[in-house]
């Protein structure tokens, strides 16, 4: 007769699942990381890492309570888990190249010492069949999930893709300066009622290449404000989404009375992620870094010949920007602007402040709005603040003018204005 075998899986089959899925559950809840899988690959991951975890955990639960029939079976899941985690790896990177397996063989070697004394139990404790018939399902498994893989990254990656609203950033820029001018000449009435009044029959400020819908392959509609009490339009949306036939993922760019150029990306692969068309945003930022420099103090640089140390803050200013930028008398052009900026110090040459004034020229050619930025520093405080004002009148920004968006400094927020007191 045979030998009798027992008809219960050994505990520690449970314990490696348990441990390695729960771990990497604990990473995907943690603050620090993203809790919500963001791509095909991430959310196969996670799926198979959940169903890991809850599986070993209702193995050890019922192997407890003497549940043998029902913990087999789940000893014999875990088996076919293990399996298909190895094939998952095996073929996903040979699938590659064969010399993937030079940089997983330590992990794979781990598998092995799990999975092959764990098939070896469960042969010896459960019915042999059902342990081959767990290991080919397991290693059948993987090799299926691994090209499913593959394959829905291959469609991510070869998915429709959407026109580029910035084709249209110029012509967008160009309404709303023409709006901006209508609203400047027509003081009593405001911004136009219709986008037809900057057209060649109205102004003639629009030509009729832009008005012309689609254009560039977005269709361009107009949104007047609601009047106020004197029946004043004081608000308008300008609107270029992508014109169909398009694809899941369209892109839409629009302006308002702000005079701000911004896009956006809708659909699954674009999420709706919003941002601001601004050329002139690199020198900005560099020279507000510059600045930001300039109020630490003297900078030594390195140079061919020997350290230098520079201690007046117009010339670290003009080393922080570069040779592209070259400013010349506190003044310099770049990216369709004019800045010009100031530093304020006190006794003994302590900075205490200083103010950027940047202004398109021509108004309306790469955007209409104008920025006047003025910072101020009481390092016996520790106190910095700066504030960046905005206006899209074809005139100088000035600190009774709006706040700008952060984003248009190249400053961190989304949404936020250009604003800190710290």
């Amino acid at each position: 007769m045979p030998p009798t075998r027992p008809n219960t899986p050994a505990y520690w089959i449970f314990v490696p699942a348990l441990a390695c899925s729960g771990f990497v559950l604990t990473l995907w809840l943690a603050p620090f990381h993203r809790s919500v899988p963001k791509d095909t690959s991430d959310r196969w991951i996670v799926a198979f890492t959940l169903i890991t975890f809850l599986t070993a955990l209702a193995g050890l639960v019922c192997r407890s309570v003497r549940q043998d029939r029902a913990a087999s079976i789940f000893a014999l899941v875990i088996l076919a888990l293990y399996w298909a985690v190895g094939a998952c790896l095996f073929f996903g990177f040979t699938a590659q190249s064969i010399f993937g397996l030079l940089y997983i063989w330590p992990i794979l070697l781990v598998i092995l010492a799990i999975v092959v004394p764990a098939t070896i139990s469960s042969s010896k404790r459960l019915n042999p069949d059902w342990t081959s018939g767990a290991t080919v399902t397991g290693v059948l498994s993987g090799a299926i999930l691994i090209f499913a893989i593959q394959a829905a990254k291959e469609a991510d990656r070869n998915f429709p893709r959407p026109l580029d609203p910035l084709v249209l950033a110029p012509d967008m820029v160009t309404v709303a300066k023409c709006a901006e001018s209508f609203a400047s000449s027509h003081p009593d009435s405001g911004y136009p009622q219709s986008i037809a009044q900057l057209g060649p029959q109205g102004t003639a400020c629009l030509p009729e290449a832009v008005l012309k819908s689609p254009s560039k392959g977005f269709a361009l509609a107009y949104q007047p404000g609601t009047k106020d009490a004197a029946g004043k339009i004081t608000a308008y949306t300008a609107t270029a989404r992508e014109a169909k036939p398009n694809g899941p993922d369209v892109t839409t760019i629009f302006t308002n009375e702000f005079g701000l150029i911004r896009y956006r990306y809708d659909g699954p692969h674009g999420k709706g992620g919003t941002y601001v068309y601004f050329p002139a945003q690199y020198p900005l930022h560099e020279l507000l870094r510059g600045l930001q420099n300039a109020t630490n103090g003297p900078t030594t640089y390195l140079t061919s010949q020997a350290n230098e140390t520079i201690s007046d803050p117009y010339e670290n200013v003009s080393r922080c920007l570069g040779p592209d930028m070259h400013p010349a008398k506190r003044e310099f052009a770049h990216s369709g602007y004019d800045f010009n900026y100031t530093i304020q110090t006190a006794g003994a040459g302590t900075i205490i402040g200083y103010t950027i004034a940047a202004r398109p020229d021509p108004y309306g050619a790469t955007g209409i709005r104008s920025y006047y930025a003025v910072a101020t520093l009481d390092k016996s405080k520790s106190r910095n603040a700066l504030n960046i004002y905005a206006t899209p009148e074809d005139r100088p920004a000035t600190p009774e003018d709006p706040l700008a968006q952060a984003r248009e400094a190249g400053l961190t927020g989304v949404g936020e204005l250009a604003t800190t007191d710290q």
